[in-house]
């Protein structure tokens, strides 16, 4: 059976960080630099 990736749109994960205390750093899509795969990287704001 083949196998779907769901994720949430990069607005809902901004809005959870943020709710959670955290801010976005940086973001990228598909990073070369990491084998294609998605970054996120938040800080606490705490």
């Amino acid at each position: 059976q083949p196998l779907f990736h769901a994720s949430l749109a990069p607005e809902e994960y901004t809005r959870l960080l943020q709710e959670n205390g955290f801010r976005v750093v940086d973001h990228v899509v598909e990073d070369p630099a990491c084998g294609g795969r998605t970054v996120w990287l938040a800080q606490s704001i705490k």
